[in-house]
């Protein structure tokens, strides 16, 4: 499993009635950008 190296930044973006935050990944020579949100239960990262 590859180490994953993710940076979590301060910004912030409305979508529908959630708060969602911003994540960035590098891999592989590639950068992937993230929205998610913590208001949402789920079981499972």
């Amino acid at each position: 499993m590859p180490d994953y190296k993710w940076k979590l930044e301060s910004d912030t973006i409305n979508i529908g009635s959630y708060i969602c935050n911003k994540a960035k990944l590098e891999f592989r020579d590639r950068t992937y950008n993230f929205l998610y949100t913590t208001e949402i239960p789920a079981q499972f990262g």
